[in-house]
């Protein structure tokens, strides 16, 4: 069991089609000969597929409980590292706001530390960072990675070095410190042209570094490019993984497809549709989590069908909801969005306002990249 424990954070990063078989081996052999320590981290990796693949969220929620009260029990400080990273990672932002998740991370990377489990520490690390990635400013965010790239390179461990590249990148991006295209994953710390190698070898980076391209690529209107990496990521929607995750994919999936939709002239969006079933059921689940998505995605979709009162409407609402859930990222979207719907129906004094909201917010952020972007691109319109 130790062993199938051993293999699950490796075939999370390598294979992740795998992380199914460890898990529910670990429950099996747990039910053949009676509970152990390491038991816990079997449960909370049966909890993340059952809540990510299975779409069983409220099920997958109550096997990650039993999990941290089974590190109770056996007083499995040891485990209790990894059975955090498994469950505030994975299967608490379903049901919580995902701000909830990055302190309880932070210390079980520092019990990780004292234990000596390094690379599931470095692991809760990561994870805070990816879930504060949109919720905590930027040059804040910046500080946090690069002493945790400190930490990983102090360490040795290359593969989660490669896990972090992407979103560091990202956060540079945004903030300006990249002189060149900004809509590219290219810069001082990766070049996004060789992530193909990594394809066969580290699976979960390959398609997490999609995410991230397509992630710039639509904050930076390239939407073409966008749709490529949307390609290569969007079955990780399928795959055992976290609500913030899923959360970044569709914000940006869904932006990507309206947006091409709307170039072509068309008043419908198959792809958004579609998501909109998923979020609705996620959002009476976690309100705080996808509710302020859900109302982007309607919004997108009204305005796609020219129904502009409707999503002036809905683009107001996801911003009420993104602020209360402290989702950063989304209020500067859904600000900048509800400006160029109101500029399409020539209304430049509604515009202006989402504008001035629009740049407020990725100022907030630290996004200085951003706001240049959006002052070069909206401020002739509106003026």
């Amino acid at each position: 069991m130790q062993l199938l424990n051993m293999a699950f954070l490796y075939t999370y990063l390598g294979q992740m089609d795998l992380c199914p078989l460890i898990s529910c081996k670990i429950v099996e052999m747990t039910v053949d000969h009676g509970l152990c320590a390491v038991s816990a981290v079997g449960f909370s990796a049966f909890g993340l597929v059952v809540s990510g693949i299975g779409g069983l969220i409220e099920e997958g929620e109550r096997y990650g409980q039993l999990a941290l009260r089974m590190c109770d029990q056996f007083d499995a400080k040891a485990w209790f590292c990894r059975t955090s990273a498994i469950y505030y990672f994975c299967i608490h932002s379903w049901t919580h706001p995902l701000k909830e998740g990055i302190a309880p991370l932070k210390h079980a990377a520092q019990i990780g530390i004292e234990t000596g489990d390094i690379e599931f520490a470095m692991f809760n690390d990561i994870a805070s960072c990816w879930i504060s990635c949109g919720v905590v400013p930027v040059p804040e965010l910046i500080v946090t990675i690069e002493n945790l790239c400190d930490r990983l390179e102090f360490y040795g461990l290359r593969t989660n070095q490669k896990l972090v590249k992407p979103m560091q990148q990202l956060l540079y991006n945004l903030s300006g410190r990249y002189s060149g295209n900004a809509a590219v994953l290219t810069g001082a710390v990766m070049d996004f042209a060789l992530v193909h190698e990594w394809k066969d070898t580290h699976e979960t980076v390959y398609r997490y570094s999609h995410v991230v391209q397509m992630a710039l690529a639509c904050l930076f209107w390239d939407y073409e490019r966008a749709a490529e990496s949307s390609e290569a990521c969007s079955d990780l929607i399928q795959s055992p993984t976290g609500a913030k995750s899923i959360l970044f994919i569709l914000i940006f999936e869904v932006l990507t497809a309206t947006a091409l939709a709307r170039a072509k002239k068309k008043k419908s969006c198959p792809l958004a549709s579609k998501r909109l079933k998923f979020l609705k059921a996620w959002a009476r689940l976690s309100p705080l989590s996808f509710a302020g998505l859900q109302f982007l995605t309607e919004a997108e979709l009204a305005w796609l069908k020219g129904d502009f009162p409707t999503a002036l409407f809905k683009f107001t609402c996801s911003v009420a909801l993104s602020e209360k859930s402290g989702i950063l990222l989304l209020v500067c979207i859904a600000n900048e969005r509800a400006a160029l719907a109101c500029l399409d129906h020539d209304d430049p004094v509604s515009a202006k306002k989402f504008y001035n909201e629009a740049l407020a917010a990725y100022t907030h952020l630290g996004a200085s990249a951003k706001v240049d972007h959006i002052i070069c691109e909206l401020e002739k319109n509106i003026d």
